[in-house]
């Protein structure tokens, strides 16, 4: 089999390019062994989550849904639970375009992944394992062998309430406040007195390997931290989870300020993304605020390095890939961080 590959996406540059490689790859090399085969776009997201696991990221299907169920000139909305789904939300108007500006620094997930990405994974399936311990909702569902989600402890503790989404996910903030105390950091011994076992048993079960990782003498660590973060990563998971649905609700409602609305939510979303998930970078910061200054409805990352506007515009929407973002720990597979944040391109 002989592959050519090309294309202008910067590298790093969080354009979910990886996704799409991996996507496509997936799709060339089924169509080379047979013309004839077909498989559900479910199954493909799946299959190209495991792949990129293979090589030392600790993957959710945000980006690899987007690729997949991602149609011209619509937002997606995508759940991963209780099962994988995408569902198109269209605008209501072409008054607005998404622009993608590129900060020029580069962002490696696979490299800095013990530090980062791999590490936000850690952070929010132990956060959801210690909250539901504390709360005393019984066992989570592990994922993937892995661990539980803080999605699956929101609608624990909700069970029967008879809340909306969104609601639950603004209420359930308080009670996080309750259980991780002052600044919410901890160190691995910390963390194993809260989980009720050895730390040597926390490292082995959390910070070694995860599903479906090839193991290289580069992976027997796949995170690297003195301090756990949990209540800042939770604060973001719940608050972006919240943005998500808030963000799909006015787009079916469409109200008069709707653009200067969504604008809001993008903003928010930009602040708990450099505050509390702390994905963005200095040059990101800065290419935002300059867009909200020269008239931007609002202006958030597209992932760790490139951020998206949205603008009044005279013409139409080129086109726009949207969904709401997926941070594979927090269980709403980013719904956007498992709900999703809205990503955007304009041709």
């Amino acid at each position: 089999m002989q592959v050519l590959i090309d294309g202008t996406v910067p590298t790093g540059s969080g354009l979910s390019s990886s996704a799409a490689m991996v996507v496509s790859s997936l799709i060339s090399s089924l169509l080379s062994t047979s013309t004839s085969i077909s498989l559900p776009k479910q199954q493909i997201v799946r299959l190209a989550m495991v792949s990129e696991r293979n090589v030392g990221v600790n993957s959710g299907g945000m980006d690899q849904a987007a690729s997949v169920f991602g149609q011209k000139d619509k937002a997606v909305f995508v759940e991963f639970a209780p099962e994988l789904k995408g569902t198109t939300v269209k605008f209501p108007d072409d008054n607005v375009a998404f622009v993608i500006a590129n900060s020029g620094v580069n962002a490696d997930k696979h490299d800095t992944a013990p530090e980062n990405y791999n590490l936000r994974v850690v952070e929010t399936t132990l956060a959801a394992e210690i909250l539901a311990k504390e709360l005393g909702l019984g066992e989570l569902k592990s994922r993937d062998g892995f661990g539980g989600t803080l999605q699956e402890v929101v609608q624990k503790y909700f069970e029967g309430k008879g809340l909306k989404e969104d609601e639950k996910l603004e209420n359930f903030q308080k009670v996080v406040d309750d259980v991780f105390k002052e600044d919410g950091e901890y160190t691995r011994s910390e963390l194993a007195d809260m989980m009720g076992m050895k730390e040597s048993d926390l490292v082995e079960k959390y910070m070694t390997r995860f599903e479906g990782m090839i193991l290289r003498s580069q992976d027997l660590i796949v995170v690297r931290t003195e301090k756990f973060k949990l209540l800042k990563r939770t604060r973001h998971v719940l608050s972006e989870a919240r943005r998500v649905y808030l963000f799909r609700n006015l787009l079916s409602k469409n109200p008069k300020d709707l653009y200067k609305e969504l604008g809001q939510l993008m903003n928010a979303s930009q602040t708990s993304c450099r505050d509390d998930f702390q994905c963005s970078c200095p040059e990101l910061d800065q290419l935002c605020e300059i867009a909200r200054k020269s008239g931007a409805y609002g202006a958030r990352l597209t992932g760790t390095v490139s951020p998206f506007f949205m603008l009044k515009s005279r013409g139409g929407l080129g086109w726009c890939d949207s969904c709401f973002d997926d941070q594979r720990g927090c269980g709403w597979h980013h719904r956007w961080t498992n709900w999703g944040v809205l990503q955007g391109q304009v041709s």
